[in-house]
């Protein structure tokens, strides 16, 4: 049974019934079975345990109210983004208060009541065999993202795969609850357990369900992936031979990386099968074939306009060619239909710099931040895009997002130079009736936490001592002035550092500098 029997937590014993001993196979596999050093714990762990809060987080429920916290998974599952690993952590909450179980048999009778009466005493702890099942595959959705709990997901949906081959529990028993939970059938929990074992590079085990499964393009992928390319044709050509489908031809064409191979699957398809064009597509977009590359990737989309990377990858197909409004088409087709892939944004919002849409472009280069503050490309095109439009607030943020990754040293020195000319010059700026004194304070701010960063950037300095100035701060633009020279001496030093045909500049300023601020002193 998926449940577990009588014996502990998660393990099986050997059950005696009628003088003839029987061995169960373990159903429920525990991460203590895998790992005993496992720092993670399999249920709630209470800091205060207080005896209702311990009642409401560790008493057996009963199969019904099992089957109303699986409904809510259900509504999770469906109703959750992509890769949300917050609605990830909800689910399995729920799953988990789910699948408490009786500490023994006396203990379900009581739980199950009237509804537990007339089933027969299996040895399991379970109220449902179904419903534990179900509770168990919605705790695999819930593991396979998560590096340490993946091996344990894995071997979890191999034993619900095989308990379907089980004679107990009886028929009756496993149909009670089956309009009740979302529970697979064994075909699509094998498709499933092959999809895993390959993402966690159990690559064999993977091609051994699909072979049994006959899924031929799956199992040519496997071996693919484990480097077994002639073994991977001979099948291929086999079901050729034996059958042709379009999709075999594309998956021939992915290995020999034959052009042919996909216009074949698309004349057999009849001009219905998306995936032939799409690899056409790809293949021509590696090879620098960028007008065919785009033509092939719009047919495919003509028949599944819902597959976002064929549109990410016309919109740079059309990039490269120059065609904007093309290409602005495709990656708004990308953000809507996946709005968080920040790269699609990024992307869109220099397709508006190139038609000079530059507040759309600050926009969209917004959105691409929010998404990926840690991506210090999208973080400079902000700060390009801001200071182009002279909204300094962005400037400011783009110019923090990249001290934070780590970029001090390789800050764009036009974007630290004009934002600080645009608060010393006292310019207009995006926001009506602020000019850029107005965001005085705030750049001495952006400018002081630039030079924690910066040790030896003379122009920094500069622009630093500057802005103390015009902030009336004269005794710290006087250091400030102090750490330039010294940045200039140092400079001197290396003259490696120096750009060609600026020694002679760098050498007099340095001098200059040095008898002002002896003067000074």
């Amino acid at each position: 049974a998926a449940a577990q029997t009588v014996g502990g937590e998660g393990g099986e014993r050997e059950n005696e019934t009628g003088g003839d001993a029987q061995v169960k196979r373990d159903r429920v596999v525990t991460l203590r079975d895998l790992d005993p050093d496992t720092d993670i714990l399999e249920n709630v762990k209470l800091a205060e345990e207080d005896e209702d809060t311990k009642a409401s987080v560790e008493t057996a429920l009963s199969a019904l109210q099992q089957c109303l916290l699986l409904a809510r998974c259900s509504y999770i599952m469906e109703a959750m983004p992509a890769k949300d690993e917050l609605s990830m952590e909800e689910l399995g909450a729920v799953v988990a208060r789910s699948l408490v179980l009786p500490k023994n048999l006396e203990e379900r009778k009581q739980v199950e009541g009237e509804e537990g009466q007339g089933q027969k005493d299996e040895g399991i702890l379970s109220a449902n065999w179904l419903v534990f099942s179900a509770g168990l595959w919605f705790r695999c959705k819930t593991e396979h993202h998560r590096s340490k709990t993946m091996e344990r997901a894995c071997l979890q949906l191999q034993a619900l795969v095989d308990q379907f081959d089980d004679e107990r529990p009886e028929g009756p028993h496993r149909l009670k609850f089956a309009h009740s939970v979302d529970f697979p059938n064994k075909w699509e929990a094998k498709r499933e357990l092959g999809k895993r074992m390959l993402r966690i590079g159990s690559v064999m085990s993977a091609f051994g369900v699909f072979e049994e499964m006959k899924m031929w393009e799956e199992a040519v992928e496997c071996l693919a992936v484990a480097g077994r390319k002639e073994a991977a044709l001979e099948i291929l050509r086999k079901r050729l031979e034996e059958s042709p489908t379009p999709a075999l031809w594309c998956s021939l064409g992915d290995l020999q990386q034959d052009p042919g191979c996909y216009r074949k699957a698309w004349d057999l398809s009849k001009q219905r099968l998306a995936r032939a064009q799409r690899s056409l597509g790809v293949f021509h977009f590696r090879r620098g074939q960028l007008e065919e590359a785009a033509a092939a990737f719009l047919l495919a989309l003509e028949i599944n306009p819902l597959h976002a990377n064929s549109w990410f990858t016309c919109g740079c197909a059309q990039m490269k060619l120059g065609k904007w409004k093309e290409a602005l088409r495709s990656f708004g087709q990308v953000v809507a239909l996946e709005e968080d892939q920040a790269e699609a944004w990024a992307n869109l919002a220099a397709v508006h710099v190139q038609l000079e849409n530059w507040k759309a472009a600050r926009i969209v280069i917004g959105e691409a931040m929010k998404r990926a503050r840690e991506s210090w490309k999208i973080a400079e095109s902000f700060c390009n895009i801001t200071l182009r439009i002279r909204d300094l607030p962005g400037v400011f943020e783009g110019l923090r997002v990249l001290l934070n990754a780590g970029r001090g040293r390789e800050l764009p020195p036009h974007v630290v130079r004009g934002a600080a000319e645009l608060v010393l010059q006292d310019a207009p700026t995006l926001q009506e009736g602020k000019t850029g004194r107005f965001y005085l304070p705030a750049a001495v701010r952006v400018f002081e936490d630039i030079t924690k960063h910066v040790s030896s950037s003379p122009p920094v300095f500069a622009l630093f001592s500057r802005l103390l100035e015009a902030d009336g701060q004269y005794k710290r633009a006087f250091e400030v002035r102090q750490k330039e020279v010294r940045a200039l001496q140092q400079l001197l030093w290396e003259p490696q550092r120096i750009a060609p045909g600026e020694a002679k500049q760098a050498e007099k300023g340095a001098e200059g500098l040095a008898a002002l601020v002896g003067a000074l002193e």
